[in-house]
């Protein structure tokens, strides 16, 4: 995981979230959800900063852009959340479908 510093301007806050983002996906794509927990509460924090304070006014274009992509991002990330979730119940399902055979099984008996 990548170690984060508070942004000393509200655009690095932006720039490193959008980073840890990218950082989060690759996790969760990879199955390492403890480090994708941990990257989502540095990113959290980031964000919470950034939004704690108005951005001078130089940087709102830059600011705006980033997060326009942050959002890009974050709906990539609940897409491929929304696809986990369904696999995982399509095997609770199947697993289900099993203990019911095998009860039905030792129910008829030999």
């Amino acid at each position: 995981m990548t170690a984060v510093a508070r942004a000393a301007e509200p655009v690095d806050g932006l720039e490193q979230a959008l980073a840890l983002t990218a950082e989060l996906r690759a996790c969760v794509e990879a199955g390492d959800f403890e480090a994708a927990a941990d990257l989502e509460a540095a990113r959290r924090a980031l964000l919470e900063d950034f939004f704690a304070v108005r951005p001078p006014a130089a940087d709102l274009e830059r600011c705006v852009g980033l997060l326009r992509e942050l959002v890009a991002a974050n709906d990539v990330l609940v897409g491929l959340a929304d696809h986990l979730q369904r696999a995982l119940a399509r095997e609770v399902e199947t697993l289900g479908t099993g203990r019911r055979a095998v009860r039905a099984y030792g129910a008829a008996g030999p």
